[in-house]
């Protein structure tokens, strides 16, 4: 399938030189970007291509309003990750992006007959629970962003500074938290990949066994590991690494396939 000026926009990377051997999707928390996962780039080895989401309504999609419908959200990014099948397909993410991540991965394989190699999730509990954070999208503004900052410690101060960049941000915010509030687990037959999970220790809203109940998402190998920190633990540089580590492994096992 030929990949498409949309596709790049959506999942935009480098131009290289080769082909890669394995393709890493990764999908960000609520309000993030794209360019949360620039500093893996340098991290990752070349045989690795990180395409990380770029997601209506923020950096080099700004003009586009956000996207607050799950079903149009996931079955766009599936669709544009169908094009780039060309190696094998591991899928990240984080909070939010763990859920986009989970019903792409599904999207691809019911709507695409295209079975991801791996999913690997970060601190959100299996999709089959009901997540324990307070909901917090009906908020406006500057309100919405200090509360976020309260039980995720995810806002800069400073970024609370500028009347301009807290409307920005908010706006985006309150998108992405409306796409989480509405979601709807709906039963289907379990991946057959890998799956690997990944949450803080100290996390206040996802605990070890909301964690471990993922493996009920798969008929493929399943493993589970919890890492210092809180919901943002992978915002620690060794943390960071670890988890990189770990990805690097999956998707060295997925070239070798």
């Amino acid at each position: 399938m030929e990949v498409t000026p949309k596709a790049v926009r959506w999942f935009p990377a480098p131009q290289r030189r080769t082909p890669p051997a394995v393709r890493l999707f990764a999908f960000p928390y609520a309000g993030g970007a794209a360019s949360s996962f620039q500093p893996w780039r340098k991290l990752l080895p070349d045989f690795i291509e990180l395409r990380a989401a770029q997601l209506p309504g923020r950096e080099l999609r700004f003009s586009e309003p956000p996207v607050s419908d799950w079903r149009l959200m996931v079955s766009d990014a599936a669709a544009e990750i169908a094009k780039f099948y060309t190696a094998p397909i591991i899928l990240f993410g984080h909070s939010m992006g763990s859920m986009l991540a989970f019903e792409v991965a599904r999207s691809l394989r019911r709507e695409h007959c295209i079975e991801v190699d791996a999913l690997v999730v970060s601190g959100h509990c299996a999709p089959q629970l009901e997540p324990r954070s307070p909901s917090v999208h009906h908020l406006e503004g500057r309100q919405l962003l200090e509360r976020l900052g309260e039980l995720y410690g995810a806002v800069p101060s400073e970024a609370l500074d500028e009347p301009e960049l807290i409307e920005l941000m908010a706006h985006v915010a309150k998108a992405d938290l409306t796409l989480s509030a509405t979601y709807r687990y709906v039963e289907e037959s379990p991946l057959n990949c890998l799956v690997q999970v990944f949450g803080g220790k100290s996390d206040p809203w996802v605990n070890a066994d909301e964690l471990a109940q993922w493996n009920r998402q798969t008929t493929g190998p399943f493993n589970a590991t919890l890492l210092s920190g809180g919901h943002f633990y992978l915002q620690e540089q060794m943390m960071e690494r670890i988890l990189l580590t770990r990805l690097i492994h999956v998707c060295e096992s997925s070239r070798k396939r």
